[in-house]
């Protein structure tokens, strides 16, 4: 029976573990699906085909997709039971399994409120896996500044360039200020299971940012804007800037200068700071392009879009060959000022969240700043700045290319294919399964004619049902009847797809055949 490492032993492999990640971010073409995948499984000899091209779900061939509907995958990862038995006086509200420590079993954090707490803060219970007694326990608890449950975000980033994953949990207290709390990881603490301490907690009635760094290991500075009290002008604030301390082992005050809000002369920009949740909303309705060198909004193919949609409660990110869909679960203005913080999920895969801050700066400009896990660090690395609105002549001009460029094809692949070094595609839309060497990976595709070639868009999902990577090919399908079946080919090239073309990305094609035996 397995006994749980030390402390100091168990921070040397997650750290260890982290630099193995990273080295694989290095980009690759798609050569790599027939040299690596994400698991690894016995050595078997795959079952022989039998007559037909459907293969029978078994336990050496597991078809993905075969237990849990879509709605059950989205809630598999965040809306899941407590791994223990919570005391009497706690109400849980939320659940979400993670990985804090980077051993091969999943910690759990619960959110809770705590019964007759005159301050009704929102607090977080961490659950650890004892492996001597093969059972989860309760390793510790944290209080918050928040009190309000649905305006509430809780992930874990490393904010402290330590290499190991910190808290970081966004609220909103009961005088309507927005708050975060950070709590680290305490490896010195003597006490069993895994022990936090708080390094930061922070409130703010204008907004609160964590600012991402463009190098990884990097500690990421907080910022706080507070309305200024000593001003007259209500839109005067304060900007206060913290900043990770080693030697002290927490964030500390670095700067904090005024910002004059002597610039927001028009009356209609002063009125919507001052405006509702839902006005202030539907005026930011509508598409935004990222004001970056070389953007051209008369020629919008290659820009940067956002797209708020509040009738949806949805935010899109665009660039080409990329769309990301985020909806909100929350949505708080500041008291004073043009800033919303905006708690969201991602469409697809729900466990993913994401904290982003939208500041109105003139009537035709906004702030975009997007803080998550260091999983999803390339999230604000390419959204985040300074957005304008996109004219409308853009708008129409972007419509008409997409309704002449993209069209969904009516080729659907389905059922197995081999290639001749033994590596198997089998298609069962939506989902795919890919083998080779005794690997295997799974995810999803779609087929669609693009400037008049067919594309093939694969992505592949982590066991955990977040997203490995996505990937483009030019397609190409041959179907031939000969006398007792009949062979289907596909051909397989890697291609960077944009919205004015794509580019081949080399590395040669790879071929997949199909038979179906005719009865």
């Amino acid at each position: 029976m397995k006994t749980k490492l030390p402390k100091t032993q168990r921070v040397a492999m997650y750290m260890k573990s982290m630099l193995y990640k990273s080295s694989l971010l290095i980009p690759v073409v798609f050569l790599v699906i027939t040299l690596s995948c994400n698991t690894q499984v016995q050595d078997y000899v795959f079952p022989q085909a039998r007559s037909g091209i459907f293969p029978t779900s078994s336990a050496d061939f597991p078809l993905f997709g075969t237990d849990l509907d879509e709605d059950q995958r989205g809630q598999a990862v965040i809306l899941n039971q407590p791994k223990v038995s919570l005391p009497a006086n706690l109400i849980a509200h939320q659940t979400i399994d993670i990985n804090l420590d980077g051993d091969e079993v999943d910690e759990q954090i619960i959110i809770v409120k705590q019964r007759d707490d005159p301050e009704d803060l929102v607090r977080i219970v961490v659950v650890d896996y004892d492996m001597v007694r093969n059972s989860y326990f309760i390793s510790w608890v944290g209080s918050t500044r928040s009190t309000n449950l649905r305006a509430l975000t809780v992930y874990a980033d490393d904010v402290t360039g330590n290499q190991l994953p910190e808290i970081l949990v966004f609220g909103l207290n009961s005088r309507g200020e927005q708050t975060l709390d950070i709590f680290q990881w305490n490896t010195q603490s003597s006490v069993y299971g895994i022990q936090y301490q708080s390094i930061l907690s922070v409130q703010s009635d204008v907004g609160i940012e964590v600012i991402n760094q463009r190098f990884p290991n990097q500690s990421k500075p907080v910022v706080v804007i507070n309305r200024d009290l000593g001003s007259e002008n209500v839109l005067d604030t304060i900007r206060t800037t913290y900043m990770w301390r080693g030697v002290e082992n927490r964030f500390v005050l670095s700067d904090s200068v005024s910002v004059s809000g002597a610039s927001i002369a028009q009356s209609q920009l002063a009125d919507l700071y001052g405006a509702s949740e839902t006005v202030f909303m539907n005026f930011l309705r509508g598409p935004w392009y990222l004001d970056e060198p070389g953007a051209d909004p008369q020629d919008p193919r290659n820009l940067k879009l956002l797209f708020i949609a509040p009738e949806q409660n949805g935010i899109a990110l665009y660039r080409p060959g990329r769309l990301l869909s985020f909806y909100w679960v929350s949505l708080t203005k500041a008291v004073y000022g043009g800033r919303v913080r905006i708690d969201m999920r991602n469409e697809i895969i729900p466990s993913i969240q994401a904290v982003g801050t939208i500041t109105l700066q003139t009537l035709d400009s906004l702030g975009l700043n997007i803080t998550s896990s260091d999983s999803w660090s390339f999230l604000p690395n390419d959204w985040n700045g300074l957005y304008r609105r996109l004219p409308a002549a853009s708008q129409d001009q972007l419509v008409q290319q997409r309704n002449q460029q993209i069209h969904l094809n009516s080729q659907q692949l389905s059922g197995l294919y081999q290639a001749a070094d033994g590596s198997e595609i089998f298609f069962s839309n939506p989902h795919l399964t890919l083998r080779t060497q005794g690997m295997e990976e799974n995810g999803g595709f779609a087929v669609f004619r693009y400037q008049d070639e067919d594309i093939l868009q694969i992505t592949f999902l982590n066991p955990n049902g977040t997203i490995s990577r996505s990937m483009d090919f030019l397609l190409q399908y041959e179907e031939e009847e000969q006398e007792d079946s009949i062979k289907r080919t596909i051909t397989l090239e890697p291609i960077a797809l944009l919205t004015s073309g794509f580019t081949p990305l080399g590395g040669g094609r790879l071929q997949f055949e199909q038979r179906q035996v005719i009865q």
